[in-house]
């Protein structure tokens, strides 16, 4: 299986990496296209942007937030959708040790969960110990991950969000 491409650009200030799009989002060629996954609900709170909208006005809404999505995983071998059933061995990573040193306004790399983190720290965990950006891990958005509540993890969230994007709540898409 292959990854999606990356949404970002140069004025991006946050990047979240998941591990690896699932079956539905490989099949929709599409970030978080599972119904179930709370991401885009999550990440367009308090904006006129939801999930009504078209997924390239969401990715449009992504980049004007200064949001920018990618995986750590450009491919791997994986039954299902649970990162868990990752075959260890098969992954092939993204080049986010360039990508992470092109982007200049980079404030925040925030992993979507904790496999995330750690397939990230496999292989570019020296990246971490540098002093810009601010890596940290945020709870999954996944349906899979239930330890917590949708508002629960909507609040932890938009903290981080606010902290590293500007005027992160102030962004307006009418």
């Amino acid at each position: 299986m292959s990854a999606l491409p990356p949404v970002f650009d140069s004025r991006t200030q946050v990047l979240i990496l998941g591990s690896m799009p699932g079956k539905k989002s490989l099949d929709q060629n599409q970030y978080y296209a599972h119904p179930q996954n709370a991401f885009w609900s999550i990440i367009l709170q308090g904006t006129s942007c939801d999930l009504s909208h078209s997924y390239a006005e969401r990715l449009a809404a992504l980049v004007k937030l200064r949001v920018g999505v990618w995986d750590v995983l450009a491919d791997c071998e994986r039954s299902g959708s649970l990162d868990s059933n990752i075959v260890r061995g098969s992954e092939v990573f993204n080049p986010l040790d360039e990508v992470v040193k092109s982007l200049p306004a980079l404030t925040g790399v925030f992993f979507n969960g904790q496999k995330a983190q750690h397939l990230f720290n496999r292989r570019f965990k020296h990246l971490s110990k540098e002093k810009r950006p601010c890596f940290s891990v945020l709870p999954s958005t996944s349906p899979a991950y239930a330890a917590m509540s949708t508002s629960q993890k909507s609040t932890i969230w938009s903290k981080a969000l606010g902290q590293h994007v500007e005027h992160f709540s102030d962004v307006s898409f009418t």
